[in-house]
């Protein structure tokens, strides 16, 4: 049995309020009603919370190290990093910043774990 033909026709995009504008250039802003719909950041609820969805661009090492850490740590990522902002803006924490001279870095682990070591090794590692 010979497949169905689907039936296919093509849009025309809607005609320009004003032609000589258009042709112009100049730009009017159309009231949009998807717009006054939507908020531009929504929130998502999750039980009691609230969450904002935000895209984090972080440097390749700093995102794989943090990937470490999680995992050492045995911790979720979205509250570790909730976790560094909320101490890194706080009033109290903003003082205390400011009150110190240099900051001395501690280091978070003495030797790295053995999966560590071993993840050094392979040789496609360059390429995570």
């Amino acid at each position: 049995m010979p497949k169905k033909q689907v039936a296919v026709s093509l849009r025309k995009p809607p005609q320009p309020a004003n032609i000589d504008a258009f042709v112009s250039g100049e730009t009017q802003a159309a009231p949009s009603a998807k717009a006054a719909v939507t908020s531009p950041d929504p929130l998502i609820k999750h039980g009691s919370r609230e969450f904002r969805e935000m895209t984090l661009y972080l440097p390749a090492e700093v995102a794989r190290e943090l990937a470490f850490f999680c995992i050492d740590q045995k911790r979720d990522v979205n509250t570790v990093v909730a976790e560094a902002v909320t101490h890194l803006v706080t009033p109290e924490s903003a003082a205390a910043r400011a009150s110190e001279v240099a900051p001395t870095p501690t280091p978070v682990f003495s030797e790295p774990p053995l999966w560590r070591k071993l993840l050094a090794l392979t040789p496609w590692r360059q390429f995570v």
